[in-house]
């Protein structure tokens, strides 16, 4: 708004000022910005810019880059413009006849995608030198298509159908891939899955039939193969021959061998493939056996062998073999040699007739002999001996020196060699009881019979063990029983000796086990058995000695004669020796009282007589024994005056106290005595105060906590009983 506020001319002020003018500015039109929103990778795009007012320039950006066009001299105006991916772009500046755009308009954003899927289909089977049709599939067309093998890239172009399909002839097993699609400008935004050509033989031809002919028989063979009508080609090793257009499968026909012939299929073609494989079989002629059996052998008795009996014709064959006694027919025999399981005792002779097969019986019987060599063994032994003697096992063999032994003795065996005599005496000296066993005797190769049982005991008398047992802890005065145990081949025939350190004692025989005999040592004694002896054999004594615990007499001894005053208890001491827990029973005269379970010692028993009274122990034990009892007590009344607390013309504090006492009066006054008194009666102090006071102080700390009487004897022999309790400090 523009006012005029001073006029000066000529000297003279304007008389008015005239009206204000307001200039209003105001923006340029709009400008806006078009165009394409999508398009494929690689594709141009174009925009458009518009402003009413021309010529103008504008200026765009891309987020990255400003570009200016200027002079445009139309409105819409189309540029061009290649991405190279999702790009926004935004007017920044419209200036058109002096005046700027009043806005820029909203963003373009060209967004580049992929063109569609291609797909490729067309993967199966084919036989050699078969062709196959693929197919692809793309919707932008025309386009171009480029694919691989896997060697080599092929391009077809301008294609104006979907699906399209060529032909190809794979010499291999292939692979083919899409390697590009392209059509409307638009590469393919996914190339499918490969396609599988998989190039194979055609089924697998085989041929069957009899194997085995007799001479001049003919036989039939069978071909199979899965495409038909086929042609298939065979040899019989000399000869090719060809049938063609075999409608059926499997296919038989005739064949007549002279000899022993292998038929080979050569080729099986149907339905364009060839068999993948091609069959053959044998046909063998075989005619009347001709055998033989290995020569005569000599064995050990009882020594398995084997006859092996031959056949040189074709299989399979059937004989009957006889060992003189027994008939055993052998058939389907599908091997030669065959071998015949034989186990002869004696000399033997064996016998081979009616050797066959499908073409018929030999006319030939077959015969060998196997000889038998039969040593035979024989083992005893000395019966029993004592420990450390000899005994002697004795075998008595048979047969040709030298002999080979191998023995047993039930820890491991043992072998002599070289043996040149029978009987042959073997000295040994077993510990224990053994019984030795006769393993094997070997003479010339064979193992000679060894008639049952072949085992030899010899016993050991030994006593065989002798063992004296400890009895359990006795009292004295009370017997002891030892236990001798022991073992042997009888029980009769024992005669033993035993001592207590200082004398010899012997034992009546005695046919029984354990002896079980009593002794009463005055003390704790070790007992040993010097002689256990059955006849002539002394036992071992591993465990002889035996030690017979004698326990001391436990003690109960009751002291603590003593004077209390009237209505006081009495602490009587009972201390014992021994093994806790003790009980014991005690009496006052008129009645026994039982103190069980009593586990140290010495032990306090209170008392409260009203008149003078003797206490002793009746009986006591400790844990183990009987105890000897002694001592008493007497326990007698004071006839002195006692006062009870209230009636006392003395206070004592601090009661209870921690050590320091005082004794109060309410006058001055001279104390005779003042005595402390343990309960059991047994004094502790004794004071005499030389001058006359109101209070005495005196010091207990050296005593235990516990309670104690306290005696006040004043200057008129008058006596006062105070209980003091001392705490602990």
């Amino acid at each position: 708004s523009y006012q005029l506020t001073s006029v000066i001319g000529q000297g003279c002020s304007a008389g008015s000022l005239g009206n204000t003018v307001v200039i209003t500015p105001q923006p340029g039109p709009a400008a806006t910005l078009s165009g394409t929103q999508t398009v494929c990778i690689g594709q141009s795009a174009q925009l458009t810019v518009t402003y009413s007012r021309t010529p103008f320039d504008f200026s765009y950006s891309d987020g990255t880059t400003l570009q200016t066009l200027t002079n445009i001299g139309v409105s819409p105006y189309v540029f061009t413009l290649t991405p190279n991916s999702n790009t926004s772009y935004q007017l920044t500046s419209v200036i058109g006849q002096g005046c700027s755009a009043g806005s820029l308009g909203s963003p373009v954003v060209i967004t580049q995608q992929l063109g569609p899927a291609a797909t490729v289909y067309g993967t199966q089977t084919i036989c050699p030198g078969q062709g196959v049709q693929l197919s692809i599939n793309y919707p932008l067309i025309p386009f171009d298509f480029s694919y691989s093998d896997g060697t080599t890239v092929q391009t077809l172009t301008h294609i104006t159908t979907s699906p399209y399909l060529w032909s190809l002839t794979p010499t291999t097993t292939t692979t083919y891939t899409l390697t590009q699609v392209i059509g409307q400008g638009c590469s393919a935004g996914s190339m499918g899955s490969p396609v599988v050509i998989t190039h194979q033989s055609g089924p697998v031809a085989t041929l069957s039939g009899t194997q085995t002919l007799c001479p001049g028989q003919a036989t039939q063979l069978t071909v199979s193969y899965a495409y038909t009508p086929f042609d298939f080609t065979y040899s019989d090793g000399t000869t090719v021959q060809t049938l063609t257009n075999i409608g059926v499968s499997p296919y038989v026909f005739t064949v007549t061998p002279n000899s022993n012939t292998t038929y080979q299929l050569t080729s099986v073609y149907g339905q364009g493939c060839f068999s993948g494989s091609l069959g053959s079989h044998l046909v063998t002629l075989q005619q009347v056996p001709s055998a033989s059996v290995a020569p005569a052998q000599t064995l050990c008795a009882g020594q398995p062998a084997v006859l092996s009996v031959f056949n040189s014709t074709a299989l399979p064959w059937s004989f009957n073999y006889s060992d003189g006694v027994n008939n055993f027919p052998v058939t389907g025999v599908t091997n030669s040699p065959y071998l015949v399981n034989i186990t002869p005792f004696s000399a033997t002779t064996y016998t081979f007739s009616n050797i066959s097969n499908t073409c018929g019986v030999s006319a030939f019987n077959l015969q060998t002999q196997v000889q038998v060599y039969a040593p035979q063994a024989v083992l005893t032994a000395t019966q029993t001996i004592c420990r450390g003697q000899i005994a002697q096992l004795t075998f008595q063999c048979s047969g040709t020196p030298p002999w080979q032994i191998t023995y047993h003795d039930g820890t491991s065996s043992h072998t002599i060699t070289g043996i040149t005599n029978s009987p042959f005496l073997l000295d040994l000296t077993p510990s224990d009881n053994t019984t030795y066993t006769l393993e094997s005797v070997v003479t010339s190769g064979c193992a000679a019979t060894l008639p049952p049982p072949q085992q030899a005991p010899v016993v050991v008398f030994r006593g065989q063990v002798a063992n004296l047992y400890s009895p359990a802890p006795i009292c004295a005065g009370a017997t002891a029983q030892l236990t001798l145990d022991f073992s042997g081949i009888s029980p009769l025939g024992w005669s033993f000796l035993y001592s207590d350190g200082s004398n010899s004692f012997p034992l009546t025989p005695t046919s029984a086990s354990p002896v079980l005999f009593t002794v009463n040592p005055g003390i704790t004694t070790t007992y040993t058995i010097l002689q256990a002896q059955w006849y002539n054999c002394q036992a071992a004594l591993p465990h002889s000695s035996a030690v017979v615990t004698r326990w001391a007499v436990p003690t109960i001894t009751l002291t603590g004669n003593q004077v209390i005053p009237s209505g006081t208890p009495a602490t009587l001491t009972i201390t014992a020796t021994g093994t806790p827990p003790w009980a014991f029973t005690w009496t006052d005269g008129t009645q026994s009282v039982l103190e069980p379970n009593i586990l140290s010692s010495p032990f306090l028993l209170s008392v409260t007589p009203t008149s003078q009274t003797t206490y002793s122990i009746v009986s006591g034990q400790d844990s183990l024994c009987s105890a000897t009892v002694q001592g008493s007590a007497i326990v007698d009344i004071s006839n002195n005056r006692f006062y009870d607390l209230d009636k006392s013309p003395f206070v004592i504090y601090p009661n209870p106290t921690q050590g320091w006492v005082t004794i109060a009066s309410s006058v001055l006054m001279k104390f005779n005595s003042i005595k402390l008194f343990q309960m059991d009666g047994r004094i502790l102090k004794d004071w005499r105060p030389e001058s006359e006071t109101k209070n005495y102080t005196f010091d207990c700390t050296s005593l235990s906590s516990g309670i104690y009487l306290i005696e006040i004897t004043d200057d008129n022999n008058e006596i006062y009983y105070h209980k003091l309790e001392l705490i602990g400090k």
